[in-house]
């Protein structure tokens, strides 16, 4: 649920940045063509930013990054688990109420769509070539969706009537049917988004700019093509369709006395699309390589078949430990019935064949962890929480050594944390080849109060 609500904010506030770039740098410009792909484009970009995520350089060390990381432990105090309950009811809510927005916001466009079905079927269309054009009894505006035309009975005929119908035509030919269906469903989808309704609106202008442009470049004179915007300004027209004054009559009469645009204004362009894809990948790369590491490999440690030799009477010499940042493995090699394992003491492995056991397996490991983790009463009164993450050894004997924090949170929460780990009952050995082996391993342990 945090999660979900992370990534609707994150979506909600890419939109906006990119709207806000689009307005500043692009809106007032007569690249139209330009101006529809990037509020296409952006769009789909603010869901990639919400929901994709790529991995960035971490701030753990980098012995703790090449590290096996294992599932995380989440730690809450025994007086917070009635809460727990109360904050599971609140994230049932809000889901809740999303589907339910989501539900009248997918009525609402089968309504619009039904509207248009209606008046397929209550009206005799008429072949203009690869379009259809209804004339409707009913005082309307003129509009059009994908190869069907609307108009009023009243333009049938004349010269008004081919201007209007050459501007439903290239809504046609453009196929800005395609975009506004896009637009809907993104709207269904993302109704919580307020910006939504900006870029909609926005749409609509450059669809209405582009038709407007194309009649023109056909030879018709800028003021007559004026007058007529001004005398069919009012009707009735379906929102989800392409309408011929669907846009604010001052806007388009505005473009279409506006010059075209210098070259020059391509400047904006090189400006715009590196901000926007600066924010796009700033925004992205906001998970670490620990967390990449984290969703690889939260899976059940592989069983180890071979039992472990008995530890001999005398310890074997220790060696001191060098850490080495390569990560060498072997192949997993049969051992005959009548040799007896030999130990690697001289390296310590980041990845095997065989990897370390807890006793049970990683349920065991989890209910061990739960239940031997404390949280610090002064943590809880301080509001302190956080993820820590304990680095430690698995030897050759399957004992837990050189336990260490990589990733602190607080004193209070790491030395627990620490604690609980340093005092682990002794793992199934890992093996590399014939040989029982050190391991590294990384716990984060999650202490939560919310």
């Amino acid at each position: 649920m945090n999660s979900f609500l992370v990534n609707i904010t994150q979506l909600t506030l890419c939109s906006g940045m990119f709207y806000l770039l689009f307005r500043t740098f692009l809106y007032r410009e007569t690249f139209f063509r330009f101006n529809r792909a990037y509020l296409l484009l952006s769009l789909s970009f603010s869901v990639l930013v919400a929901f994709v995520k790529f991995p960035s350089r971490s701030h753990l060390p980098q012995t703790a990054i090449n590290t096996i990381v294992l599932q995380t432990i989440q730690i809450v105090p025994e007086g917070i688990k009635a809460a727990q309950s109360r904050h599971v009811s609140l994230s049932q809510s809000i889901m809740a109420i999303y589907f339910i927005g989501l539900a009248l916001a997918a009525l609402f466009f089968i309504r619009r769509l039904s509207r248009m079905i209606r008046l397929l079927k209550h009206n005799q269309g008429q072949k203009r070539g690869k379009y259809t054009v209804y004339y409707l009894s009913e005082e309307s505006s003129a509009f059009s969706f994908f190869r069907w035309i609307f108009m009023p009975k009243s333009l049938a005929d004349g010269a008004q009537a081919e201007r209007i119908l050459l501007h439903e035509m290239e809504h046609g030919r453009q196929m800005h049917s395609i975009d506004i269906l896009f637009f809907e469903f993104y709207h269904i989808v993302f109704w919580f988004n307020p910006f939504i309704w900006l870029y909609k609106r926005a749409l609509k202008d450059m669809h209405e700019y582009l038709a407007d442009a194309a009649v023109i470049a056909q030879g018709y004179e800028r003021a007559e093509y004026k007058l007529l915007i001004f005398e069919h300004a009012i009707g009735y027209r379906v929102s989800m369709a392409n309408s011929f004054n669907q846009s604010q009559i001052k806007k388009r009469l505005y473009m279409l006395s506006r010059k075209r645009s210098r070259s020059l204004a391509v400047m904006k362009f090189v400006l715009a699309v590196p901000l926007a894809l600066l924010f796009f990948f700033a925004y992205s790369c906001s998970k670490s390589k620990m967390e990449e590491v984290l969703a690889i490999s939260e899976r059940k440690p592989q069983t180890i078949k071979q039992v472990p030799p008995q530890e001999p009477q005398e310890e074997a010499k220790q060696e001191p430990l060098e850490e080495k940042e390569e990560v060498q493995t072997e192949e997993k090699q049969e051992i005959p019935k009548a040799s007896v394992p030999a130990v690697d003491t001289s390296m310590v492995y980041y990845m095997v064949g065989e990897m370390p056991e807890f006793p049970g397996g990683n349920d065991a490991l989890i209910t061990y962890m739960k239940e031997n983790t404390h949280y610090p009463e002064e943590a809880i009164k301080a509001e302190i929480q956080g993820k820590v993450y304990v680095k430690m050894v698995v030897d050759e004997y399957g004992r837990v050594t050189k336990a260490q924090v990589v990733k602190p949170v607080d004193p209070l929460l790491d030395k627990e944390a620490l604690r609980v780990v340093s005092n682990m009952p002794q793992w199934k050995p890992a093996k590399n080849g014939e040989r029982f082996v050190r391991v590294y391993y990384v716990i984060p342990v999650s202490f939560m109060l919310n």
